[in-house]
């Protein structure tokens, strides 16, 4: 049986709040339950707690890159569907997330529109039964 991808809960780790406050904003509006963390530690525990259905992740979270973040996750056997944000460009930032699983990448700066298609491309991922 095939179904696709029901969204319903999502997790933004991005240091810059103006980013983190827009994004959260945009995807409430869009009908989306959404946390937000500043720090990595904050958003393993949470990821921990309750995993979320989609997980973006900035490329640079303070001194620390969101590979880090997926590669504690990873580790620990949880594995979320995640869209790495950055302001370089995707071809630039793919080369440290080889052995990690990531969906999509989104470039800085971004519209509302592009994030609507993100997760629309990620709703439909199929997810076999």
């Amino acid at each position: 049986m095939i179904f696709f991808m029901d969204i319903q809960k999502i997790y933004i780790v991005e240091d810059e709040i103006g980013i983190r406050l827009l994004l959260t904003e945009v995807m409430k509006q869009l009908g989306y339950d959404v946390q937000s963390y500043e720090e990595v530690d904050q958003a393993i525990e949470a990821v921990q707690n309750a995993k979320p259905d989609v997980l973006f992740v900035d490329f640079m979270i303070g001194n620390v890159s969101g590979d880090q973040l997926l590669k504690s996750l990873q580790k620990q056997q949880i594995f979320i569907p995640t869209v790495v944000m950055s302001g370089r460009a995707a071809s630039e930032i793919k080369q440290y997330f080889t052995d990690l699983q990531v969906d999509l990448f989104l470039e800085k700066p971004f519209s509302v529109e592009d994030v609507q298609h993100i997760l629309k491309k990620i709703s439909q991922k199929v997810i076999k039964a």
